[in-house]
């Protein structure tokens, strides 16, 4: 499949880059010094029956090289996942981290913590934000 957002594709993505059956989209590297992945299916643990029965996605904590962080890469790419599975349907893009850091900077792109879960010797903490358009998603690419 390819990796789109309703006819939007990553700066640096080939227009046909193709992807595990499970993953819609990954970020690419090359110029965004970030990283990440997009799936359909939500991790099962952490969450209610009545929550995975809800058409979402998850997007994966993305890495980012230091160099780029000005660019806010990990933003674009959360709005980038939001816009995407608003086009295609779906209610919510999910998302977990295990630092509390970290829990700041998803608010700050619209993520509401929903869950936390301790996991063996870690604390998780799950995070949603409701799909919907993002109006000014190409402007955030510009600045990449």
């Amino acid at each position: 499949m390819a990796c789109r957002a309703g006819g939007r594709t990553p700066p640096t993505s080939p227009a046909r880059r193709r992807t595990p059956t499970a993953t819609y989209g990954s970020w690419p590297t090359t110029r965004t010094g970030s990283s990440g992945a997009l799936q359909d299916q939500t991790p099962s643990w952490g969450w209610t029956a009545e929550e995975l029965a809800e058409p979402a996605h998850y997007l994966y904590s993305s890495v980012t090289d230091p160099a780029y962080r000005e660019h806010k890469p990990g933003t674009a790419m959360a709005l980038w996942a939001v816009d995407r599975a608003a086009t295609e349907g779906k209610t919510w893009v999910r998302r977990g981290c295990n630092f509390p850091e970290l829990v700041a900077y998803n608010q700050s792109q619209g993520f509401t913590l929903v869950h936390e879960v301790q996991r063996t010797h870690h604390r998780f903490y799950l995070m949603a934000r409701r799909a919907e358009p993002i109006a000014d998603l190409d402007e955030q690419f510009r600045g990449l």
